[in-house]
């Protein structure tokens, strides 16, 4: 009776067999790739609405890390600014910031935007470039700073 019921079931080719194994292997590496990476990371922007013409602007751009890359320190590196007025043709920059630690998973990037003259009306746009873990990265404003 067993003889009867293996011979009622398909026989599965090697090709069928070769195929799940190369399949399953693929997705393994892929998963396993996932595990091994060191983290990732997060932003978050304090921007003014708005300063007056004669005045710097202060951003602080916050950075956090999670996962087991371990510490932010020196995780991040290369942290700048990019800026202009809306309608000038290129950007200034890049500016440097004034790092502030904050515990093992976070900094805060503080940068100072030059005044304007007075008597400047518009907006000032602008961006960030920053490595984690040695990967390049651009962050854009949350928003523009009008100024007054």
């Amino acid at each position: 009776m067993q003889g009867i019921a293996n011979s009622c079931q398909p026989a599965i080719s090697s090709s069928v067999k070769t195929t799940t194994f190369i399949v399953c292997c693929a997705c393994l590496l892929v998963f396993s790739r996932c595990a091994l990476t060191p983290g990732g990371g997060g932003s978050t922007q304090n921007i003014p609405e708005s300063v007056k013409a004669g005045d710097s602007a202060r951003v602080k751009l916050g950075l956090s890390v999670w996962g087991a890359g371990g510490s932010i320190k020196g995780r991040y590196t290369d942290v700048v600014a990019f800026y202009r007025l809306v309608g000038e043709s290129g950007y200034k920059g890049p500016l440097s910031p004034t790092v502030l630690p904050q515990d093992e998973t976070h900094e805060v990037y503080e940068f100072s935007f030059p005044a304007y003259p007075q008597g400047t009306q518009g907006e000032i746009e602008f961006f960030f470039e920053l490595k984690l873990d040695g990967q390049p990265s651009r962050i854009a404003a949350g928003r523009k700073i009008k100024i007054e």
